[in-house]
């Protein structure tokens, strides 16, 4: 996907359907517990073919989880998150009121890829979550 548009691109590349596949297959239903419309495993799928944030978006969440037991997918998780951000970059510079669904459930997916990547620059090392100006200024100290 990072070289074209999906429609051209997913019957032609075996990893990305593989992706896509286990993302509809394993990963959707977790977004949709408590959605009677199941937005993720239904309308998330379909905006794929149209929209490329969202399907880079789907493309590293599934490789991410993927590359928990297997490394080989670390590389490609790696480049759909950087195209993905670099789209929602663009879209900032660029808003489209009718894209903002689709940076949202992009978002929502690109959350979930840095919980599988376990981004830890949150939290000290004693694993308490660090305040924003904690974050900003370094430091580990409590702030009162």
């Amino acid at each position: 996907m990072l070289f074209g548009h999906v429609r051209y691109i997913l019957p032609h590349l075996g990893t990305e359907q593989h992706l896509y596949h286990h993302y509809l297959e394993h990963l959707a239903a977790w977004y949709d517990l408590f959605e009677h419309n199941r937005p993720f495993e239904s309308l998330v799928p379909v905006r794929t073919l149209v929209c490329l944030v969202v399907f880079n978006a789907i493309i590293a969440y599934s490789a991410q989880h993927k590359a928990l037991h297997d490394q080989r997918y670390e590389t490609c998780s790696v480049l759909y998150h950087s195209a993905c951000i670099n789209e929602l970059l663009s879209g900032l510079n660029e808003f489209d009121s009718t894209m903002q669904e689709d940076y949202l459930m992009a978002t929502c997916l690109l959350r979930s890829y840095e919980i599988l990547k376990g981004i830890t620059s949150c939290f000290d090392p004693s694993g308490s979550p660090l305040t924003v100006r904690q974050r900003i200024s370094g430091k580990n100290s409590d702030i009162s």
